[in-house]
């Protein structure tokens, strides 16, 4: 479909006219960035290989969003100053190049925990503000050679800590569906500015559920794949045998070209030979007693299960042998400690040995903590993160004489694999959620009930995505109700084929009316 606007033509899909349409009833005029909301790898591709629309047009009409819009969210550090000009180059190619780009002038949403050649990588933390990085990460320089752009270095949660959304640097971010609400964490600025329409995919990292919470509470896409199958250099770190770098998006089909430009060569061989059972012959198994007690919630959750059923999918209840031990509520039977992050134990070497290869005034954590201690006291630190780090030095200092430390390892994961295989021997997925019901302030952020631990702790690659929309009260703006589907090692692909395939059944998105 074709839009002019300002004189030029634009291609826009029938979803985002709706939205353009919503915009004209509110204010009467047709807002000139109206064309890129909801805009897709494929939409971008039409508008700029068969409706004559430059890549420069695109990239500025995202800029102009988030000029417009990202004082209300707080959701963007730092722009790209070189994003319109890699548009232009791209426009300069020959039609025939362009076609061979998968990504062609997509833009790309980065946290600021992951690298950008040429932008600081800060973390959320003014001693990072000098952090120049200098390459892209892996992962970015893979999206980047298929034509995607990246166009801002997102807000998130200091060093990745919570699920709060705020940084020193950024500021608190919330949420395009209700700015009083939380966007979760750590990737909080991908979630809001994705759902914003500030660009089109995004990369963020999830240690223990920072990619799938904010996901679910903005009404997005987000995958935690297996560990191990994305490369995780060009990163902030926080637990090495936690961290992962996933996809965020709007659609399953948008993440699953990333994922398939992401993975690791042999990762992603071993996933697309894996066989994708049709929708009658797949079995998702519901853990029930990881769902909260919230009446409207659930009737969305209720409706997509029948939903599910009528698509010829297999959908019973299962239990989880041990999940609140599994989920981190209680501590396994003859323990006394629970189960939780190593983040905890692992980022300050971790930290210590990200920072002996940067060109920075500090290169040892205790050096860091007392740069910390000092912004702190000039009221430009807050009070958590300097909490944060003093204990996790303490932790790891002590770890030998911790009981945490010794739960946390090899016996956790054992642990949670063991049960968590017995209740996928009959299933391909197990469903359940990412935060428990609606979301929370933004102060106080979602809460999750430990389900973000299943697949942080196995290994295992997780789904998050929206079933539908409620209001928590009548008078509370329709707010996304989503779940999570766990598969096995290298089921990544397999998990978002399956939502692809589902999203054909599913209602529209709902843009957040802020944004129309």
């Amino acid at each position: 479909m074709l839009l002019v606007v300002g004189g030029a033509v634009a291609a826009i899909s029938t979803r985002a006219l709706l939205a353009a349409c919503g915009a004209v009833a509110a204010t009467g005029a047709l807002a000139a960035e109206a064309p890129v909301i909801e805009m897709s790898i494929a939409d971008i591709r039409t508008a700029l290989l068969e409706d004559g629309v430059s890549c420069a047009a695109i990239i500025q009409s995202h800029l102009d969003r988030i000029g417009k819009y990202d004082r209300q969210l707080n959701s963007v550090i730092a722009v790209n100053p070189d994003a319109l000009a890699a548009a232009r180059a791209l426009d300069a190619l020959p039609r025939g190049a362009q076609r061979k780009l998968d990504l062609l002038c997509t833009p790309l949403l980065v946290k600021d925990n992951i690298d950008v050649a040429g932008m600081p990588t800060t973390a959320g933390s003014r001693l990072l503000a000098d952090n120049v990085a200098p390459a892209d990460a892996p992962t970015v320089a893979a999206l980047r050679r298929a034509g995607a752009i990246p166009i801002a270095k997102t807000n998130m949660s200091e060093f990745a800590f919570n699920y709060k959304g705020a940084s020193a640097v950024g500021g608190r971010t919330r949420n395009p569906y209700n700015i009083l609400n939380s966007a979760g964490g750590s990737s909080s600025g991908n979630a809001a500015a994705l759902a914003a329409s500030f660009g089109v995919i995004a990369l963020g990292t999830d240690t223990s559920g920072s990619l799938r919470v904010p996901a679910a509470v903005t009404g997005l896409v987000g995958l935690r794949p297996t560990h191990g199958t994305v490369d995780g250099r060009g990163v902030v770190p926080l637990s090495p045998s936690q961290d992962v770098v996933g996809p965020m998006c709007r659609s399953a089909d948008d993440c699953l070209q990333v994922m398939r430009l992401i993975a690791t060569p042999d990762a992603g061989a071993a996933d697309e030979a894996r066989s994708t059972p049709s929708l009658a012959e797949t079995r998702i198994g519901v853990v029930r007693a990881l769902f909260p007690e919230a009446p409207v919630y659930m009737r969305e959750v209720d409706a997509f299960i029948e939903r599910l059923r009528r698509a010829g999918i297999t959908v019973q209840d299962v239990e989880i042998d041990d999940v609140q031990v599994l989920t981190g509520n209680i501590a396994p039977p003859g323990e006394q400690s629970k189960f939780a992050s190593r983040s905890v134990f692992d980022f300050p070497p971790e930290f210590a040995a990200y920072l002996s290869g940067r060109r920075l005034a500090f290169n040892t954590y205790a050096e860091f903590e007392l740069r910390l201690r000092a912004l702190n006291a000039q009221g430009l630190e807050g009070d958590r993160v300097l909490a944060d780090v003093a204990s996790f030095g303490r932790n790891h200092e002590h770890r030998r004489d911790d009981d945490r430390y010794r739960i946390n390892g090899a016996y956790r994961d054992v642990y949670v694999k063991a049960r968590l295989d017995r209740a996928l021997a009959s299933f391909d997925f197990l469903m359940y959620p990412s935060v428990q019901g609606f979301n929370g302030t933004a102060a106080n952020g979602p809460e999750t009930g430990g389900t973000h631990r299943l697949s942080a702790y196995s290994g295992y690659p997780a789904l998050a995505f929206p079933v539908g929309w409620a209001a928590p009260a009548a008078w509370a703006p329709l707010e996304p109700v989503g779940i999570e589907l766990l598969g096995r090692r290298n089921d990544d692909l397999r998990l978002l084929k399956l939502l692809r395939q589902l999203e054909k059944q599913q209602a529209p998105r709902y843009t957040p009316p802020v944004m129309r």
